[in-house]
């Protein structure tokens, strides 16, 4: 289904827009689903109120890839995985300007019936040949601000809060350790960034999940074909020093 989403994203737009969209200007997006809720285990988005879903059957912790729309103002409606049509829209967000040449990372994130949204940043599709660019996002519903560093090079994203982005950041395309901590604090947990094979290429890397809770809290970097990435967790931290409930004790 996601790999048919440019067909029916353009398809949705001339529909909205009529005929001349064919040879309208074009802003891009790429959508990720970030929302722990099992509610929202997966979605269907409308645009404009109309059908049929732009995208369809999208997983948490799932991205779209890049997706070309005719520039304009969208209102994005979110419903339940499987859903007959725009009736069936939960929630509503926007309208959003879209404008000719603009790149824009859409986040599913937060809890339904709580703090549940769409939030945006620009979004980069290439980086200076030998580097890569990261865009961080903080979805964990139950962790507080915290700082991403990169160990041997330092504090990459200070002060990171929940339900916002950070950078983008260029770096060396090479492998990395990532620590998260609470802001100002020690590293609580390490994962492996292994962005080597990355050169010339962007992420979004995203803070998913409850630390005490299911489905638990990693890190993820969305690419820009919609591949998604677990990154695996590293030992650097000593568990006996550490712990998350012992991060999440500390900021209740």
């Amino acid at each position: 289904m996601i790999s048919q989403l440019r067909t029916i994203v353009l398809a949705t737009a001339m529909f909205l827009c009529g005929a001349g969209a064919a040879t309208a200007q074009t802003a891009t997006i790429q959508v990720i689903h970030n929302s722990p809720s099992p509610a929202a285990a997966s979605v269907d988005i409308y645009l404009n109120g109309a059908g049929p879903a732009a995208v369809g059957g999208l997983g948490f912790r799932q991205a779209t890839g890049l997706v070309d729309l005719p520039a304009g103002s969208y209102t994005v409606g979110i419903a339940p995985g499987g859903s007959s049509g725009p009736g069936d829209v939960i929630a509503s967000f926007g309208p959003y300007d879209l404008a000719a040449g603009s790149q824009t990372v859409i986040m599913a994130a937060g809890e339904l019936g709580s703090d549940f949204g769409l939030f945006v940043a620009g979004l980069q599709t290439a980086a200076p040949g030998g580097q890569v660019s990261v865009l961080a996002f903080h979805g964990a519903p139950d962790a507080p601000t915290v700082d991403v560093a990169a160990l041997g090079v330092g504090n990459i994203f200070p002060g990171l809060a929940y339900l916002a982005f950070q950078g983008y950041l260029t770096v060396p395309a090479a492998d990395y350790v990532l620590t998260v901590a609470p802001a100002g604090g020690s590293p609580i947990a390490a994962f492996d960034a292994p962005l080597s094979g990355l050169g010339g290429g962007t992420a979004v890397v995203f803070a998913s999940g409850y630390l005490g809770a299911s489905p638990a809290f990693g890190l993820f970097a969305a690419l820009n074909d919609g591949t998604v990435l677990a990154l695996p967790a590293n030992d650097t931290v000593d568990a006996e020093d550490a712990s998350w409930s012992g991060f999440k004790a500390a900021y209740r």
